[in-house]
């Protein structure tokens, strides 16, 4: 059951805000209903919602501006918008508010349940990739010679390197789908273009250090040749940049505690204990801390999570 998750419903039309209310209170959902944007705002100061719908047409405040309130408000809630419209700019803008999916009109009991199980599980690049990026970076010390052997050595740098620069790509991946919906897919090639011609050139400079030379190239120039598309699309959005890249905090501040509880691992345990011994002792607690961060602040979308590997794998 799912009496734990609490879901606000946000459309000026009571036949919709009753559909949605009756299918997922049947199945174990807390739901509360607001006519308008202003009321919702006002709900969501005043209570936690695990699960935001929204409207995309309505008086007043639309649902894309509520949308992007709650995601600069509480940038870990997911929200999904109902629509019977929707042009791709609008959708474009949604998703890169942090949206987790769109409904379409008219809703049909299986479209509402499983929209509600999938967002609420969607962030798994974000709550996986991210951490596991960073642990490896942090253990590659230990993790290469103890599982590649002594003689991969050599690559523990760009290994570090390549897999933080691995978590970051994980959660940033929405400023090409930006541009190729709102109609700018002729800038979006010209940036792609650029970036191929300018890295390869970059990565030979960077071969005079071996291969942490060339990793360290990728993490340091890639951005800045990409920075142009960014802004590109932040100004197709009129969104501030700063409200895209807060909806990362979540997961970036749960696997610095991660990174610091592992650090202290690190530092804490002897030198002339066995590498493998050492290598698990970190795995163990950096997986603990990280699980009992996603329990305390995410855990109805762990539940849920776990509940779609489970449908699968029946």
């Amino acid at each position: 059951m799912n009496a734990s998750r609490k879901v606000l419903v946000v459309d000026d039309d009571p036949a919709v805000r009753k559909s949605i209310d009756r299918v997922l209170t049947g199945k174990g959902y807390a739901v509360i209903t607001a006519e308008n944007g202003e009321e919702a705002l006002r709900k969501l100061n005043e209570e936690k919602y695990d699960l935001i719908y929204t409207d995309i047409r309505m008086p007043g405040m639309s649902g894309l501006e509520v949308a992007e309130q709650v995601k600069a408000r509480k940038p870990w809630t997911p929200v999904v918008i109902i629509t019977g419209y929707g042009t791709d700019a609008a959708q474009a803008r949604a998703k890169a508010a942090g949206v987790s999916s769109f409904v379409h009109k008219p809703l049909s009991p299986e479209m509402i349940e499983d929209s509600a199980r999938d967002a609420l599980a969607a962030p798994v690049a974000q709550v996986l990739a991210l951490p596991a990026a960073a642990g490896l970076a942090l253990i590659a010390g230990q993790f290469v010679p103890v599982v590649l052997g002594p003689k991969w050595v050599g690559a523990i740098v760009p290994l570090r390197l390549l897999a933080l620069y691995g978590g970051v790509r994980s959660i940033d991946t929405v400023t090409p789908q930006v541009l190729i919906y709102t109609g700018n897919s002729r800038q979006s090639m010209w940036y792609s273009v650029i970036a191929a011609c300018v890295m390869p050139v970059l990565f030979v400079v960077g071969t005079r250090w071996g291969v942490g030379g060339v990793a360290a190239v990728w993490i340091v120039a890639y951005p800045l040749v990409v920075a142009p598309q960014y802004r590109l699309a932040f100004r197709v959005l009129e969104m501030p940049a700063g409200q895209y890249f807060k909806t990362l905090w979540p997961a970036v501040s749960s696997t610095a505690i991660m990174v610091l509880a592992v650090g202290i691992v690190l530092a804490a345990l002897p030198q002339t204990l066995a590498p493998v011994i050492r290598l698990g002792a970190e795995v163990v607690v950096g997986v603990a801390v990280y699980a009992g961060m996603i329990a305390w602040r995410h855990r109805a979308r762990a539940l849920a999570f776990v509940s779609i590997v489970r449908e699968h794998a029946l």
